[in-house]
């Protein structure tokens, strides 16, 4: 009979073996796929699949559960297909999504069976309620739960609530819009409106002035959800550094009319502009599209660029490699892993200072011994040709840190 320790041993050992499996397999797929020969050929309603994956995303933001961000990386990636057919095969779904997102080939897999979502059925009303009113700027999980307790169940009743703000109003009827598609020549048109507005020769204190659209469009796709700049320039080097060139964007915004005041969702506050958001359109007869604007510090753009031109699940691919390599990938920053051998211990602490930061996006890819990859190369569809498998199929699983936190140990 195993002593208490020996069963421990035991069972840390059985957890190793268990988070393995759940490293290099993908059952949900592997449930969609078995005995059917055809299975490629299956199509599901890509509108029912999307809307799946947000009632999940934002009924797992509601409880903070941390798998929401499966959803969210499904979503954004399979979003693309929206403007072609409304029935998608599983065959072209393999292509854009990875084996290792189970959260959502799950859902997928309910789907193609005929089979009603088990998680979203045990919902309450007062969760599905609070969960859509996420989707409003400015509304976050306290406000959301207390709209729901006070009764308020659908949109229309937050459209009717006396105490909306003007900009929670705007996203409201602007809503609708928000899950149409952006073609690129239309992007590109934006660029064009861009480059006037951000013309270093009418911004004397940024003369090296430049900007970035990143997401889709920066990977060459023909479609993006909506329109993600960064601004940035030499004369902006840290984050903690005050800094006027914003402002003077700002204005150039408004004067050109890209973004019209009355459709102006939020802007920093006057004296540290560091963020715009708001809708604009192409022309009078075009869709509303939103879009955001972003100063960028010199020092994190490399970071940045990365994090915001590949898709999620690239993201968390580099940031699990990069742990493993004893560094830590934050929004705006690299810093050591707990543990890291790097790190020298004082008293009961670690401390260290902060690795030298990426100076190009190659160097992010270097920290985590990823092969570089081209802006253009970031989007599943192609990297799932380029880089090892071995690397595609590492933590792949969602629910791999919850073995972390059981106490088994990587």
């Amino acid at each position: 009979m195993l002593s208490r320790s020996g069963l421990r041993a035991r069972l840390t050992s059985l957890g190793r073996a268990r988070l393995q499996r759940s490293l290099t397999t993908n059952a949900p797929f592997d449930r969609t796929v078995r005995g059917d020969p055809e299975w490629a050929t299956k199509t599901v309603p890509i509108r029912e699949l999307l809307d799946r994956l947000r009632a999940q995303e934002m009924c797992r933001k509601m409880r903070n559960d941390d798998k929401w961000e499966y959803f969210q990386e499904a979503y954004d990636m399979l979003a693309l297909l929206q403007p072609g057919e409304p029935d998608v095969s599983l065959g072209e779904i393999d292509q854009m999504l990875p084996r290792g997102n189970p959260a959502a080939w799950a859902v997928i897999d309910s789907i193609s069976k005929g089979r009603p979502d088990p998680y979203i059925q045990q919902r309450t009303e007062v969760d599905l309620a609070a969960s859509q009113f996420l989707r409003i700027h400015s509304i976050g999980r306290i406000q959301a739960a207390r709209l729901a307790d006070a009764g308020l169940r659908t949109l229309d009743d937050l459209a009717a609530w006396p105490k909306i703000t003007k900009s929670q109003m705007l996203s409201l009827n602007r809503l609708p819009a928000m899950d149409n598609m952006i073609p690129r020549h239309e992007m590109n048109s934006f660029k064009a409106r861009l480059e006037e507005i951000c013309d270093p020769r009418q911004i004397s204190e940024a003369p090296d002035l430049t900007f970035e659209i990143v997401g889709p469009y920066r990977c060459g796709l023909e479609y993006s959800p909506s329109i993600n700049v960064l601004v940035y320039s030499d004369a902006y080097v840290e984050l903690g550094t005050k800094t006027d060139i914003l402002d003077y964007v700002y204005h150039r915004v408004m004067s050109n009319g890209l973004i019209p005041k009355d459709e102006m969702l939020s802007v920093a506050k006057k004296s540290d502009r560091r963020h715009i958001l708001g809708y604009t359109r192409a022309n009078h007869q075009s869709p509303w599209r939103f879009m955001s604007l972003k100063l960028v510090p010199r020092n994190q753009l490399p970071l940045t660029l990365v994090q915001e031109t590949g898709d999620g699940f690239l993201w968390r691919m580099l940031r699990g490699q990069a742990k493993r390599k004893g560094y830590r990938f934050y929004r705006n920053y690299v810093e050591w892993a707990p543990r890291s051998p790097r790190m020298k211990k004082v008293g009961v602490k670690q401390v260290v200072d902060r690795p030298p930061q990426p100076q190009t996006e190659k160097e992010v890819f270097d920290l985590a011994e990823v092969p570089y990859l081209e802006p253009h190369q970031r989007t599943y569809r192609v990297y799932r040709d380029i880089l090892p498998t071995k690397i595609l199929e590492e933590r792949s699983a969602p629910w791999s840190d919850e073995f972390l936190k059981a106490g088994v140990r990587e």
